[in-house]
């Protein structure tokens, strides 16, 4: 996440300053349109903010050093078309996002689960899930 947030801001900082020279030199009155200017600013904006979160987290994924969670939580698998895209695990107060690889036999419900992930990013690195408190594990792919 931390390297497309970054080629992404870089990549839409160069576009705009591209489009701004290009532009120019064809037409010396040419001004970008606010509309134009508003759309740039909010995907930098956008790109940005992922990217210093993800940085934030860098320390913690360059260690390894994950948070653990055991107990109950709620899965949601998001998704368009045959397959899901995205999953979602509602631990506590905090929504641990994973991609749906490795995990393609999984279903929206209740479980119990044990789960690591990075603290800030809440992006998850390992899931196992339970019927429930000692019960069978879930097969999950």
């Amino acid at each position: 996440m931390l390297a497309i947030s970054g080629v992404g801001s870089i990549a839409i900082v160069a576009s705009f300053i591209y489009s701004y020279k290009w532009n120019k030199e064809e037409d010396a009155s040419y001004k970008i349109p606010f509309r134009n200017k508003l759309v740039y600013a909010f995907l930098i904006f956008a790109f940005g903010f992922i990217f210093i979160l993800s940085l934030m987290d860098l320390p913690n994924v360059l260690t390894n050093k994950t948070e653990h969670y055991e107990g109950k939580c709620e899965v949601w698998v998001y998704g368009g078309g045959r397959t899901a895209e995205s999953m979602e695990v509602s631990v506590d107060e905090r929504m641990i996002s994973f991609s749906t690889q490795g995990y393609s036999k999984v279903k929206d419900g209740l479980y119990y689960c044990e789960v690591d992930y990075y603290p800030i990013t809440e992006q998850g690195t390992a899931l196992k899930l339970y019927e429930s408190k000692g019960k069978n594990l879930v097969d999950l792919d």
